[in-house]
């Protein structure tokens, strides 16, 4: 047995007890095979929705007058974190980053419910208010078949680099901070409760305004509590690295500027950072 075997016969040999030990070998060994053969169908189909998941984020934005860059790092191979950006027009954009509650697939699966109209929302109806309100109504809709009630926080707001404003929602989430003109760092905190909790969601949008510059630094709560420790406050982390002006090395991969390599390993939440930069 401690060579690897399973099971033993004495001898003499009985060949009635011999025949039954092989039928029992070959059904435990059916059974592994079954197994095995099931653990890799769910594998492939987690790959597969890894895969969809991702395509579902965002592309890095460069131009004239703006810069999006983003990292995204699941806790799972699934996750319920989101980011998704739109070009409105010639000087206007959309971006939303939200938090479904809950981790990988359960997440994962609101959070590609959520993506589809969300795209359709932000094309089509720009104002924070009203994309926010719209949302809720979707998420209500899906928590009324019982079970798991879900929710999720957000930041929702539109850039507008000709007229150097930012109109914005924060349903719940942590805190964005906005670097503006290099000087003063204000957090982007008003807007309303997360989604999903109330049919009726209340949420006002806020105006915030640049002359020069505008740096924007988004996180999900996964990336605050990664920094947190009985020395450190995570949120007091990110605020003093949003004071400064990020070099495009820094911006390539935000989640590595925040958060060394070692400690992104083995983080129970999902993870997320998005780098927006206008002038």
């Amino acid at each position: 047995m401690n060579a690897g075997g399973i099971d033993y016969i004495t001898k003499p040999i009985n060949k009635v007890e011999l025949i039954a030990r092989i039928k029992v070998a070959l059904r435990l060994k059916e059974e592994k095979d079954w197994h095995a053969e099931q653990e890799k169908h769910l594998k492939d189909e987690l790959d597969l929705a890894m895969q969809v998941q991702r395509t579902l984020l965002s592309e890095p934005i460069k131009e004239n007058c703006l810069s999006i860059t983003s990292s995204y790092k699941p806790a799972h191979q699934l996750a319920g974190d989101l980011y998704y950006w739109y070009k409105i027009d010639d000087h206007r954009y959309s971006l939303m980053l939200l938090d479904v509650m809950g981790h990988g697939i359960s997440a994962s699966l609101v959070c590609m419910f959520i993506s589809s109209k969300l795209r359709d929302l932000m094309q089509s109806k720009a104002d924070p208010e009203t994309v926010m309100q719209k949302l809720n109504e979707l998420i209500l809709y899906l928590n009324k078949g019982g079970g798991m009630q879900h929710y999720f926080t957000a930041i929702y707001l539109v850039l507008d680099c000709a007229g150097k404003t930012i109109e914005y929602v924060n349903a719940g989430h942590p805190p964005a901070f906005a670097l503006v003109d290099e000087k003063e760092v204000v957090p982007l905190l008003e807007g309303g409760c997360a989604v999903g909790f109330f049919p009726q969601l209340k949420v006002e949008k806020q105006v915030l305004r640049y002359h020069e510059s505008l740096q924007l630094l988004l996180f999900t709560d996964g990336v605050m509590e990664a920094l947190d420790s009985d020395s450190h406050d995570g949120l007091k982390i990110l605020q003093q690295l949003a004071s400064s002006v990020w070099s495009p090395e820094k911006a390539t991969s935000p989640l590595d500027t925040v958060l060394a390599k070692e400690l992104q390993e083995q983080q129970p939440d999902d993870m997320c950072v998005v780098l927006v930069q206008a002038k």
